[in-house]
């Protein structure tokens, strides 16, 4: 059996490959890497208007498709869940071949936020260069009203994608173009909250007062200690929001008006933002367990030890390189 893994040498390829080296035997791995960093980012039209040609020429059957909840939600079409294939989506997709595709059994995974051993490039990554620059996390928006992002175990994504895949190869069914959505059992909690776990940074409560986040000193391999600390004191979420959204407004309206290209305007959208620190995002595994009958290998215990000891050892890496990431 042969398997091609695009973008083998990234944060969830090398666990990808991991997962498929110790639980299966005889597959033929055929890696496709990245060469410089920031190419999988990269635009890549060919490859899409190419790929269902391509997958025909080399007898492909299956294809697992993985994609990031935040490419599928908008404020036009904030659901997740919705198929390129439906009329609404058709309309305004620039290939309709792939998407209407009737003869590939092709599954589209979303996942959430990932972390674990190899991330450099995730909400936990940036705080900690906002921490060695600021000597804390600014903290936007109250607790109460924060909402919750959900994160997942990039071990378990990676066995997920695997279920998925051996389920479409061996099921005498076939999958024209189905919508599958990967999360596992870590805890639903706000950033700062997750945050805290990662570096075990202990809550506090004081009668009349919002929750805080004690720092903890985290030893590292200098003799110097560096402290992770999440402020105290919270910036309200609308005073940063609004302030945020006209600046973008600006800067869009300008470069439409004036035709040019600007690196302003590929500033973050405010969309993210909202998403990140006041949505109530909630994803539902039914499909993944029941219809492909996946189980998260690893605990939530598991995940929380791994990721400690993993990302104590980056903060180290951090305070020494801090442009490293």
């Amino acid at each position: 059996m042969q398997i091609t893994i695009l973008g083998a040498n990234t944060f969830l390829g090398e666990h990808l490959i991991n997962a498929i080296d110790n639980n299966y035997h005889g597959f033929d791995k055929k890696l496709w890497n990245y060469n410089e960093k920031l190419e999988g980012l990269k635009e890549a039209i060919e490859v899409v208007s190419e790929l269902l040609s391509r997958c025909k020429v080399f007898n492909v059957s299956v294809l697992v498709h993985l994609s990031s909840t935040y490419l599928q939600c908008s404020t036009k079409w904030p659901n997740i869940f919705g198929r390129e294939s439906e009329e609404k989506f058709l309309k305004e997709s620039p290939f309709n071949e792939y998407c209407t595709n009737s003869k590939l059994s092709i599954v589209i995974t979303r996942v959430g936020p990932v972390y674990g051993e190899g991330d450099r490039h995730s909400l936990v990554c940036d705080s900690l260069l906002l921490n060695y620059y600021f000597g804390f996390v600014p903290r936007i928006g109250n607790h109460k009203d924060m909402g919750m992002l959900q994160f997942t175990y990039v071990g378990n994504v990676a066995v997920a994608l695997i279920k998925v895949g051996e389920k479409l190869l061996y099921s005498s069914e076939h999958y024209p173009c189905e919508i599958v959505i990967i999360c596992d059992n870590t805890p639903l909690y706000d950033f700062y909250t997750f945050f805290g776990q990662i570096y075990d940074l202990k809550e506090k409560m004081s009668a009349g007062e919002d929750l805080a986040l004690e720092e903890k000193k985290m030893r590292g391999t200098n003799e110097d200690e560096q402290n992770i600390n999440i402020g105290n004191w919270a910036i309200p979420f609308w005073i940063f929001f609004l302030p945020y959204l006209f600046i973008c407004w600006i800067i869009q309206m300008s470069c439409s008006l004036f035709h040019f290209n600007s690196s302003l305007n590929k500033f973050p959208s405010p969309n993210l933002f909202y998403l990140l620190l006041r949505h109530w995002t909630f994803y539902c595994s039914y499909k993944l367990r029941v219809f492909f009958d996946f189980k998260p290998p690893y605990d939530w215990e598991t995940c929380l030890n791994r990721s400690r000891q993993y990302y104590s050892k980056l903060k180290d890496v951090v305070f020494i390189f801090p442009l490293k990431l």
